[in-house]
């Protein structure tokens, strides 16, 4: 085994991991955020899970309970049996849901979920290096993506986004040296991943459906059995992870939903913002522009076209009345989801569609002006470029893409719902800037010759 080719991760791998325990504490472990709003529901579950075995909440006496999805509760779960006492402040937050009655110390979870940034920094790393193949490129690509800044501040939230990201990198690793190699293990691991993403964010099934079908389609158009293979082997892993949950929530409920959730909520709050005038569209792809968007909005137009589109009271976001009618109200979830796409949806197909795509604006600033120079490079590298690195970085695009399109198609789509935006947004920042030193030499060279 040669161990030579191994150095330069090896040395990333410690250097990236020094400086995240430097950064984790002299800058975030002083400032370790308070739970709050769905960071309760992890608390909850997770104390279910180690002191009755159970998968439930307290204010269903922690009977089988599928409002969330798994994995997140349980790795909760498993760091608070390695650790007594996150178990008793998690256990005084749920009762007081006060920082001041409990005096928390949530260093210790801080530091567990921070190895999941240090894996989602390495993931972006190698991910960088088997795209363009460029050390340079995978250096800059994971320093952008700590200078962001997202990764480490969701390591010290209660919140399923650092798994998330992490998976998800994982996810786009794995289908990156699928593409390069074509080996069957790579298909097995990548599709682990995105069985763990569902267990973590259940829309991300939908992401596995669609992989599935297009798939199916090029089996269709090529006639290759080799894609049928593929598609085999994907269902296979995948079902053998998500499988036995599907099955325990059919035993218990009745049906195979990955959660019970709150998708009628979610879905009413989105609907909602289709009620927008069209002066309110077009000066929300304003308003919605980071940092300085609002302030410009205010500025330039009247109140009547900004307030809604704003979280305060009377917004789009708090006022969902009227979307539903009294008739519908006091249904089951699933009834009122299937009302509002049958009627909300597909009886006004042009204005939901038009509103996702000014969510979808919305949702894929991340990290603010870092997302906006995210976007603009990758853009810029997919139109101007004809290298194979490019061609994968769009194929690694693809699954990012469509979940920030199913955000904004079903839900409010805030930027922190697409983290998973951070490793194409960062190796394509990095891919550019070490393309400035070789395009200036050219420039140089010609107009030497020239002269």
């Amino acid at each position: 085994m040669n161990l030579n080719r191994y150095k330069p991760f090896i040395f990333f791998a410690l250097i990236s991991t020094i400086v995240v325990i430097a950064v984790q504490t002299f800058i975030y472990e002083p400032k370790i955020s308070v739970p709050h709003s769905d960071a309760f529901w992890y608390i909850d579950y997770s104390l279910g899970l180690k002191e009755n075995n159970t998968f439930g909440y307290s204010k269903n006496n922690y009977i089988p309970s599928n409002v969330i999805a798994p994995l997140y509760p349980a790795y909760l779960s498993l760091l608070l049996k390695i650790d007594d006492s996150l178990a008793t402040d998690f256990k005084c937050l749920l009762k007081h849901k006060d920082n001041d009655v409990c005096s928390i110390d949530l260093s210790s979870l801080a530091w567990f979920q921070c190895v999941l940034a240090i894996i989602t920094f390495w993931c972006i790393w190698l991910a960088a290096l088997e795209i363009f193949k460029s050390y340079s490129v995978a250096w800059i690509s994971s320093i952008v993506a700590l200078f962001m800044g997202r990764i480490l501040h969701f390591a010290n939230l209660i919140l399923t986004e650092i798994m998330t990201i992490t998976l998800f990198s994982l996810f786009s690793l794995m289908l990156i040296k699928f593409i390069n190699t074509q080996k069957i293990i790579w298909i097995v691991l990548s599709s682990s991943c995105l069985a763990l993403l569902t267990l973590t964010r259940p829309q991300f099934h939908y992401l596995f459906i669609i992989i599935v079908v297009s798939q199916l389609l090029l089996f269709l158009f090529k006639r290759k059995r080799l894609y049928i293979k593929y598609i085999s082997i994907m269902i296979l892993i995948y079902l053998s992870i998500v499988g036995p949950w599907m099955a325990r929530n059919h035993y218990y409920f009745g049906n195979t939903a990955l959660s019970s959730g709150y998708g009628d909520r979610v879905l009413t709050t989105r609907i909602s913002y289709n009620r927008m005038s069209w002066q309110e569209w077009a000066v929300g792809f304003i308003y919605w522009f980071p940092d300085c968007g609002d302030s410009v909005a205010r500025r330039l137009f009247p109140p009547e076209y900004y307030e809604k589109l704003s979280f305060n009271h009377g917004s789009y976001y708090l006022d969902d009345r009227g979307v539903l009618p009294v008739s519908e109200r006091g249904k089951t979830t699933k009834e009122i989801v299937n009302y509002l796409i049958k009627n909300e949806i597909l009886g006004n197909p042009v204005k939901h569609s038009l509103v996702t795509v000014l969510l979808f604006w919305r949702g894929m600033f991340i990290a603010k002006y870092w997302g906006v120079i995210g976007f603009i490079c990758f853009l810029i590298l997919i139109l101007r470029s004809k290298t194979a690195g490019c061609r994968q970085l769009l194929i690694m695009s693809l699954p990012a893409w469509f979940m920030v399109f199913f955000h904004a198609f079903i839900s409010l789509n805030i930027a922190r719902y697409n983290l998973i935006l951070i490793p194409l947004y960062s190796i394509s920042i990095a891919a550019l800037i070490s393309q400035v030193p070789t395009t200036t030499k050219q420039k140089l060279a010609s107009l030497y010759k020239t002269k």
